[in-house]
């Protein structure tokens, strides 16, 4: 195999592993990003691999997934599947059954259920070769086994690797860990490696994961300048990807209880009375609003200090030549302080009309444009700036508010879904509304 193949798994041949001899566990390596999206369990994962990822809302058949492309999916609590058809899938959930620990036939057990939709057969067709461990109240497996993918009709493959069982606390989770047959028929020492080091890092842990994706660690969370909303040059490049190399930490989205059905609803009142009323719903990035649904969040003042409610409804999308017109139009009036520019290279512009309880003059709103799961939007591995650019020029006091708020941004061309973040991020509140935007 040629070092020069692009690849998830180029990064193979610089791994090397930390881990004692015999040991079904490894401690934390450099280079990789520590994953608790799926409650009560850790596990980690290449930051190469994370770094060329596109988030995704679902796996289904009627997704129009690339082979050589990078997917990463999320359900925010049993489910966590990255994939690229044509190197490697990684694929782990706690909703299984195996119930390994009391089997009197290994084989069996795993050879008749599924993972997330993944058949299993044994290397060699005959058994199954694991290593087992049972201490106290913690079992875990690791066994060599080859994973049947079948995504849609038209992607499919077998995948080489570890299937990965751990069950401890009344819980249990199973992993699978494969790099394509077809386009890697021997892995290297350093390939196996790496495979290896992601299996052995699954732990249950002894409390169920909390958190947020991408959550800052202070009490408010308030972009960089770099990103700020405020900017509005939009001769400016795209921002380019963030250093692949730098840890970070995934994290479970934050109070779920506050989201899906148990979202608690807020009155949205329009600027002179409160005859007219609105819900508004809390979200997440795991329980995202539709345009035309009414969020609600919290922004700064303009203190900086303090976190004032208001209401959003996000009423219409424009892509392409709908939204450069809109720009162009802005940028002829008296207030624009620049000249109409065309997107960078490789992408296009979007715009919004929305709708806000408060006025933007009284309190400003930050957006940004993000991934489904909060992240930077990556499309075919290339991050893609968070930054948005504001339209007041045509606002109107209605019923509802303040409405003909425009926003505009760049999306790279062929990126068919992504989430506007509006608010400022507070750790462990439900404090921005998160609109997923697609089918445009």
């Amino acid at each position: 195999m040629k070092k020069k193949m692009v690849s998830m798994l180029l990064i193979f041949t610089s791994v090397i592993m930390l881990t004692g001899c015999g040991s079904l566990y490894s401690s934390h390596k450099s280079g990789y990003t520590e994953i608790t999206a799926v409650s009560g369990v850790t596990f980690e994962m290449p930051e190469n691999f994370l770094s060329d990822a596109t988030a995704v809302t679902s796996i289904s058949q009627d997704s129009d997934y690339e082979a050589a492309e990078t997917y990463l999916y999320k359900n925010g609590d049993s489910c966590y599947m990255l994939f690229n058809m044509k190197s490697v899938i990684v694929a782990v959930s706690t909703d299984t059954s195996y119930n390994l620990s009391e089997s009197d036939d290994v084989d069996g057990s795993i050879t008749n259920s599924t993972l997330n939709g993944i058949c299993f057969t044994p290397e060699d067709e005959s058994s199954y070769s694991y290593e087992e461990s049972n201490k106290k109240d913690s079992y875990k497996m690791i066994a060599d086994a080859v994973g049947d993918v079948t995504l849609t009709t038209e992607l499919y493959g077998k995948y080489d690797g570890k299937f990965v069982y751990v069950e401890s606390s009344g819980m249990e989770c199973t992993m699978f860990v494969g790099a394509n047959m077809e386009k890697y028929r021997k892995l290297s020492g350093s390939q196996e490696k790496l495979i290896e080091h992601i299996a052995k890092s699954l732990t249950i842990t002894a409390d169920e994961a909390t958190g947020s994706d991408d959550q800052p660690s202070e009490d408010v969370s308030v972009m960089d300048s770099e990103d700020s909303q405020k900017e509005t040059n939009i001769s400016d490049p795209v921002s380019a990807e963030e250093d692949a190399t730098e840890t970070k930490t995934e994290t479970k989205s934050t109070k779920q209880e506050n989201s899906g059905n148990e979202q608690s609803e807020q009155t949205f009142l329009h600027a002179e009375s409160n005859q007219h009323e609105a819900t508004g719903t809390a979200s997440d990035f795991y329980h995202q609003l539709k345009i035309g649904d009414v969020g609600r969040l919290e922004a700064l003042d303009g203190s900086g200090k303090e976190l004032k409610s208001t209401f959003v409804i996000v009423n219409d999308l424009y892509v392409k030549d709908d939204a450069d017109k809109i720009i162009r139009e802005y940028c002829k009036t008296d207030e624009c302080p620049y000249e109409y520019s065309t997107a960078p290279e490789g992408y296009s512009w979007h715009a919004i009309e929305y709708t806000l309880s408060i006025s933007p003059e009284d309190l400003y709103v930050d957006i940004k444009l993000v991934g489904l799961d909060g992240e930077k939007l990556k499309y075919r591995g290339v991050a893609a700036s968070s930054m948005t650019h504001d339209i007041f020029y045509y606002m109107e006091k209605t019923e509802d508010g303040y409405s003909k708020l425009y926003c505009y941004y760049a999306v790279p061309n062929g990126c068919k879904e992504y989430t506007l973040e509006f608010g400022t991020r507070v750790e462990g509140e439900n404090s921005t509304a998160c609109y997923e935007i697609g089918e445009f």
